[in-house]
C-alpha cells in the first residue's frame, strides 16, 4: 500500500521520542550515566569472577592408599600401608618391620634382632614430604645366641622428603626397653629408604 513504509517509519519515531522523553523525565540529572556506568562494571566484574575461577589451581587429592618399602642400615626392612581419611591432607595406616640391631640408641642394652609393628597417623603436605606419627611396639634380643627377648614400647615418628615415589630420611622411637623385668627409657634412630607405591582416587 502507497505510504504504508512512511507510516511505519513515523511510528517507530514517535515511539522512539515518546520513550526518551519519559527516560529524561523520570531520570535523575546523571542517573542515565550512573545506570551505564553500574551496567558496565557489573559486566566487568562478572568477566572477571570467571576469570579467576578459571585460573585457580585443582585442588591436590591424594592418592587413596599408600604402600611402602623400607630399607634402612644392616638387614632393615619394612613393608607399610596408609589409607587416606578424609581430613585435609591425612592417612591412617601401619607398619611391620625387622632389623638385625639398631644400633643408633641410648640404651644400656643391645638392641638386635628387632621385629615390631607401628601404627601411625601419617601427614601429606605435598608430593615431597611426608611425616609419620604413631606409637611403637618391638621385640629384641640383647644378647646372640639367647632365648631371652626384650621389648620396647614407645612413641613412633618418621620424617621422610623426596618426591612422589622415592624417599629418604629417619625414624624415631621413644620409649621404654624391658628386658626380664628391668627397664629403662631410651631413644632409638634409624634411617630409612622408601618406595612408595600410590593407587586409588
Amino acid at each position: 500500500m502507497p505510504g504504508s513504509g512512511s507510516s511505519r517509519r513515523k511510528l517507530s519515531g514517535c515511539r522512539a521520542l515518546q520513550v526518551g522523553r519519559f527516560v529524561r523525565e523520570h531520570m535523575p540529572r546523571g542517573g542515565l550515566l550512573a545506570a551505564g556506568v553500574a551496567v558496565a562494571s557489573a559486566l566487568l566484574g562478572s568477566t572477571d569472577a570467571v576469570g579467576q575461577t578459571e585460573s585457580l589451581p585443582t585442588p591436590r587429592t591424594l592418592p587413596a592408599n599408600q604402600l611402602g618399602i623400607d630399607g634402612g642400615s644392616v638387614a632393615a626392612f619394612g613393608l607399610s600401608y596408609a589409607r587416606r581419611i578424609e581430613v585435609g591432607s591425612l592417612m591412617i595406616g601401619g607398619r611391620i618391620g625387622y632389623a638385625f640391631e639398631e644400633n643408633a640408641n641410648t640404651f644400656d642394652t643391645n638392641i638386635w634382632d628387632v621385629i615390631g609393628v607401628d601404627g601411625f597417623l601419617r601427614v601429606v603436605p605435598n608430593d615431597a614430604f611426608h611425616g609419620d606419627v604413631g606409637i611403637s611396639v618391638l621385640a629384641f634380643s640383647p644378647q646372640d645366641d639367647t632365648n631371652i627377648r626384650g621389648t620396647f614400647l614407645g612413641l613412633y615418628t618418621a620424617v621422610m622428603v623426596g618426591y612422589r615415589y622415592v624417599f629418604v630420611g629417619s625414624e624415631f622411637r621413644l620409649g621404654v626397653a624391658g628386658i626380664e623385668g628391668n627397664s629403662e627409657g631410651g631413644v632409638m634412630v634409624s634411617p630409612r629408604i622408601r618406595a612408595v607405591i600410590p593407587w586409588g582416587r
